[in-house]
């Protein structure tokens, strides 16, 4: 254990109930000490405090009893008399201090409510202390929130000497389990082998270390049965690597079906960069400021194939910085550079575009998209999914972001709206879509400049 622990698992492997007891151990034999559980909602926290808590405190040992006597006991606390410690559940715990937190299916509350989330983030998370532990196990739900964002930092730091802020990630997958295995002897699917073959593959046992398992023919038959059972849904529930289990996509997300047929067809492999053909680029850019991330799609096009070579993405650089330290620093020959409707927009501190300033850097081949509709722009996007490649391991950011682009909800309700919501995944997402707009206002065919420029009638900056 670290003081800051982030656990991503598969289903019923009793990691729930191990924290709930470690932190019912403390309240028994420390002083002073608060503990704090936060689940989905106060009943499901609730229901961890009445079915582990209470359950294991009722049958403490006889001996230990006289010594543990509760001067308080509810549905949401159990607070002791001899040493003043205590357990508590609740929504949130801002103002306290709090010696461990528990913070149980984490996911899926930064996924569905996402101001639920911040308000655990600023106020539960900032009420341990630095000698505290925190511990935030859940499965995943996709690639969007808090939870997704956690734990990939912590991967980031995985070789790494932390400190006692830095959060350690542990990841339990089904196969750690032993009663995940039926060993009757039946068939196994050829399709069923060939997965269990390219896990081999997974950046997670090339970069963590971990030993690449050795998948028995019984473990092989219970994953086989579990997925007809669970569907796409299996990766999320029981996933085999960390990445695996983000890929399944939360409720409202645009391209589900399409990354999972890329998936499916093997298009998202390695792609190599063909020099006869020239690389266009596709560009969301960052607020003024480098309040947000500039994204740049790299792609090719070949006999009907959108070939995407590559993705960059970057806060808090100036437009001339990334050309000449990104663009130009790769061995591609560039065709056309697309860039948004809004990169002519006038920036109060230059008093000039950045259409301008590309066009300045980047010579007639930096072209204007006009204004579009967001929907219209989604459209064209699962229209291009279906001849489109992509490098996986230059454009592992950018598939994810496409994964996690999903419809906006109400923060507080969960309702969902009729927009994208506007986080990390949406700048990728957007830069996607300025690609595929291209794409399908070209037909396919060479760009023509002549009804490039009647189309969009750009005056260029002096």
């Amino acid at each position: 254990m670290h003081t800051r622990n982030i656990i991503l698992k598969s289903r019923q492997l009793g990691m729930t109930t191990l924290i709930a007891l470690l932190l019912l151990d403390d309240a028994v034999f420390s002083r002073h000490h608060t503990n704090g559980i936060i689940a989905r909602d106060l009943p499901s926290a609730q229901a961890v405090f009445e079915t582990i808590i209470l359950h294991a405190f009722e049958r403490l040992p006889s001996w230990l009893v006289p010594h543990v006597r509760p001067k308080n006991l509810t549905r949401s606390e159990l607070a002791l008399a001899v040493n003043d410690s205590r357990i508590e559940v609740d929504t949130s715990f801002r103002g306290r201090t709090i010696h461990h937190l528990h913070i149980s299916e984490y996911a899926g509350i930064s996924a569905h409510a996402p101001d639920r989330a911040r308000e655990i983030r600023t106020g539960a998370l900032n009420a341990v202390p630095k000698t505290g532990r925190i511990f935030i196990e859940s499965t995943a739900e996709g690639r969007s929130g808090d939870f997704a964002d956690m734990v990939e930092r912590a991967w980031k730091y995985d070789h790494a000497r932390l400190s006692p802020l830095d959060y350690r990630l542990f990841f339990f997958p089904w196969y750690d389990e032993p009663e995940y295995a039926i060993d009757d002897g039946g068939t196994i699917l050829p399709e069923t082998r060939e997965y269990f073959a390219t896990l081999r593959a997974d950046r997670f046992f090339l970069e963590s270390g971990r030993d690449i398992p050795v998948f028995t023919d019984a473990q092989m038959r219970w994953y086989e049965r579990k997925k007809s059972e669970q569907g796409d849904d299996i990766r999320r529930e029981f996933p085999s690597t960390p990445d695996e289990a983000f890929e399944v996509s939360v409720e409202g997300a645009y391209y589900t079906r399409e990354l999972a047929v890329a998936h499916a067809e093997w298009r998202i492999t390695d792609i190599p960069y063909e020099s006869a053909l020239d690389v266009h680029t596709a560009w969301d850019i960052g607020g003024a400021g480098g309040g947000d991330d500039t994204v740049v799609w790299f792609f090719q096009r070949y006999s009907g194939e959108i070939r995407i070579i590559d993705s960059w993405e970057g806060s808090g650089y100036a437009l001339p910085e990334i050309i000449e330290n990104v663009i130009r620093s790769k061995p591609y020959r560039y065709g056309w550079h697309v860039f948004p409707h809004d990169a002519a927009v006038r920036e109060y501190s230059t008093g000039t575009t950045r259409l301008a300033t590309a066009r300045n850097l980047l010579g007639s081949s930096v072209r204007m998209l006009p204004r579009s509709g967001i929907a219209d722009g989604i459209e064209a996007v699962r229209e291009l999914f279906a001849n489109t490649w992509f490098d996986a391991k230059k454009c592992r950011d950018g598939i994810a972001h496409l994964a996690g682009y999903r419809r906006d909800t109400d923060g507080k309700t969960g309702t969902p709206l009729d927009r994208p919501r506007h986080d990390r995944h949406s700048h990728a997402a957007d830069a996607f879509r300025y690609l595929a707009m291209f794409v399908r206002m070209e037909g396919g065919e060479r760009w023509k400049p002549d009804s490039f420029e009647i189309a969009f009638q750009e005056k260029f900056e002096e």
